[in-house]
């Protein structure tokens, strides 16, 4: 697979983003959305009839992030491709006919390993159009390192909310030492994760900030809930020009992202 290097997606670009129920269709000033049920007939056919009515003659570069599994990451120094299996089932079930496929992040020395849907490439592959493949959490990986620092705090734990999950990642001297994606229905859900991590790493309160990754209004009671339990929390904004809604994107402050 090609991988590309973390940047917005340019005006030349289309992007499709993968979720467990549905996709996105990607570009630097509209995002849409085609919600699917877990029939991979309809997958074919609705990421089919997509690509035939969208003006593909106006883009020059195609990509894709997979949002659908959660990924592993491995220390470079230790991976071995051919043990990508291995190194996911310790993580997260991989169905049958899945494609295991991994990004590699030079400057991180880590390997992100993820899998997604084989029919997905298939349909793509009979495009002949050169897709570029990517993981979402490569994506925050790069973006979090870029912008964490110390200047203040021992730790910052990073929190970005999409559709029913919250991925965290706990960053110490330019390094995560800890990377998770949690499945939420609710505040309870939410409030017990983040407590998780707090105790595990026996974080005071003057040890850590909470970063939220965007500022969306369907995370509010997310955000209402952090304010009672921890004074120091901020917000980095989604720099898109596109006013995204989860109903049109599952995972909102990566709309504009295309790798």
């Amino acid at each position: 697979m090609t991988l590309i290097i973390n940047k917005h997606i340019l005006p030349n670009e289309l992007s499709i983003h993968f979720f467990v129920n549905g996709f996105s269709f990607c570009t630097n000033s509209k995002v849409d959305f085609t919600p699917l049920s877990s029939d991979t007939e309809e997958l074919k056919v609705s990421l089919k009839e997509n690509l035939e009515f969208y003006p593909i003659d106006n883009f020059d570069i195609f990509s894709v992030v997979f949002f659908q599994s959660p990924s592993t990451f491995v220390p470079q120094k230790f991976f071995d491709s051919k043990k990508s299996k291995i190194y996911l089932s310790l993580y997260n079930r991989t169905k049958k006919d899945d494609l295991v496929a991994y990004d590699t992040l030079e400057d991180q020395k880590q390997v992100n390993v993820y899998s997604f849907q084989k029919v997905i490439k298939t349909i793509l592959d009979e495009t002949k159009i050169q897709f570029n493949y990517i993981h979402y959490n490569t994506i925050l990986h790069r973006k979090i390192i870029s912008i964490c620092s110390f200047t203040e705090f021992k730790y910052q734990l990073f929190i970005h909310i999409q559709y029913e999950a919250v991925d965290v990642f706990l960053v110490k001297m330019n390094q995560v030492v800890f990377n998770n994606r949690f499945s939420i229905e609710n505040g309870d859900e939410f409030l017990y994760y983040i407590f998780f991590i707090v105790e595990q790493f026996d974080l005071k309160c003057d040890d850590f900030e909470i970063i939220f990754l965007g500022k969306f209004l369907d995370y509010n009671r997310y955000y209402d809930l952090t304010s009672r339990f921890h004074k120091y929390y901020k917000f980095i904004e989604n720099d898109s020009e596109i006013i995204i809604d989860q109903s049109k994107h599952h995972a909102p402050y990566l709309a504009n992202y295309s790798g």
